[in-house]
């Protein structure tokens, strides 16, 4: 962040009254000022930058660190005393003052936005580190804070107004909002195109019926013959030339790590497993097509996301230590709600049945496809996020409409009839254009 645009924002501060901040994800923090109006500033420490939005960002962390609980202590709809440019550099300092139970208590907030060294840190008025977001030899928990090597850099000065400045500011976030937005949708489809490209593997490596059928055959042929001239061979032979019932020759390798039985009955096995498996085949292909288009569906439903949010579902399990449950059907994360999504016949049918009576229920209206399920139970989800995840069930749908119909309704009021065909009652309808 430029040092004129910085030493413009402390002074804007001073035009503020009130403030909070709290942390958004890993290293970006929102910080809301409070006057006659309300602005929201993003802070990220990764670039380092600040920028306006209009709209404040959702926390996508539950905030549990220290750092988080100093935060909500010292910095929640706390007075702006004073905001200062330290060291003539890119420092910002903002004295505060906090209501606490007993007592008002004063605090310094305290901004480095120096590129690769970046912090944020609650301090007392004596300098002395409360909790910060990067410690080091110079930032010690409960000691005075260390000093940073002089700045001999002469930063450029321009004139600006607030206005000016918020303008910016504002331009600015959305930029790096859409830098963010498409370096998160990239990272996505990329691992949504490994997993679709794995598909497309054992779709292409699946074995041809007719083969299996001949190799069915020939295997029970080996079998017949071996228990037909069984007598006649003698148990040390380990390659016999037998004629079939066609008068063929029919040469066949044998195991002499099993008795002759158990190697004629392993034939017979092979050869039923055979025959069994090109009878369904068809079906393991139409299913492995049905996981490619639906992986299709969600590529291009990421590319068309316009805000970060509705990426959340698609990013990876959040606690790498604990292994997700295998359900039988794609299950997502969407605002702290587990989101199970049947890709088929068989994976609707699992839904409905994991489903209990106070989970939320959503299907496209007269259109065989997905059936949807939110994980609630009696926390129903706000309209923003069933609106959410109605869009993203008719991207999943195989058929493109121009408008969809989808109902929603507790899997209470949801009665199978067969397979997964059902009815329903006490339900809401959304209304949507497949845009």
């Amino acid at each position: 962040m430029k040092f004129f645009l910085l030493k413009k924002f402390s002074e804007f501060l001073n035009t503020q009254t009130h403030f909070s901040l709290k942390r958004l994800n890993a290293s970006s923090f929102l910080l809301e000022t409070f006057s006659k109006e309300k602005h929201a500033f993003v802070v990220d420490l990764s670039t380092p930058y600040i920028g306006l939005s209009k709209k404040p960002p959702e926390s996508v962390l539950k905030n549990t660190l220290a750092l988080d609980f100093c935060l909500n202590k010292f910095t929640k709809n706390a007075k702006i005393l004073q905001a200062n440019i330290i060291d003539n550099d890119r420092i910002l300092e903002i004295k505060g003052a906090k209501d606490l139970a007993y007592k008002s208590e004063n605090f310094i907030l305290r901004l480095e936005m120096i590129p690769k060294k970046a912090n944020l840190m609650i301090l007392d008025q004596e300098k002395c580190v409360i909790e910060a977001f990067r410690f080091n030899d110079r930032v010690v928990k409960n000691d005075i804070l260390g000093a940073l090597p002089p700045n001999i850099y002469e930063h450029q000065e321009e004139d600006l107004g607030f206005k000016g400045l918020l303008d910016i500011l504002e331009k600015d976030f959305l930029s790096y909002q859409h830098k963010e937005l498409e370096h998160k949708k990239n990272q996505i489809i990329k691992r949504l195109n490994i997993q679709k490209e794995r598909l497309k593997e054992k779709l292409e490596k699946l074995e041809d019926p007719k083969n299996l059928q001949l190799e069915a055959k020939e295997l029970q042929t080996q079998a017949q013959l071996l228990l037909t001239y069984q007598h006649l061979i003698h148990k040390h032979e380990s390659h016999v030339v037998l004629k079939d019932f066609e008068d063929k020759e029919c040469a066949i390798e044998i195991d002499k790590s099993m008795p002759l039985n158990a190697f004629i009955n392993k034939k017979f096995t092979l050869s039923k497993k055979k025959k069994q498996k090109s009878q369904f085949l068809h079906l393991e292909e139409e299913n492995l097509k049905e996981k490619i288009a639906f992986k299709e569906n969600q590529i291009n439903y990421v590319k068309g996301a316009q805000e970060e949010s509705v990426l959340e579902m698609f990013m990876p399990f959040k606690n790498s230590k604990i292994k997700r449950p295998m359900n039988g059907y794609e299950v997502l994360y969407y605002k702290d709600f587990k989101i199970g999504l049947g890709k088929n016949q068989k994976e609707n049918i699992k839904l409905l049945q994991d489903a209990r009576a106070n989970d939320l229920w959503m299907h496209v209206r007269d259109i065989p496809g997905s059936h949807l399920i939110v994980f609630c139970q009696k926390n129903a989800p706000k309209d923003e996020v069933i609106m959410e995840l109605a869009k993203m069930l008719i991207k999943m749908q195989k058929d493109a409409f121009n408008s969809y119909e989808i109902d929603y309704t507790q899997r209470k009021f949801v009665k199978i009839i067969k397979g997964a065909n059902v009815i329903y009652s006490k339900y809401r309808t959304i209304s949507l254009k497949d845009t």
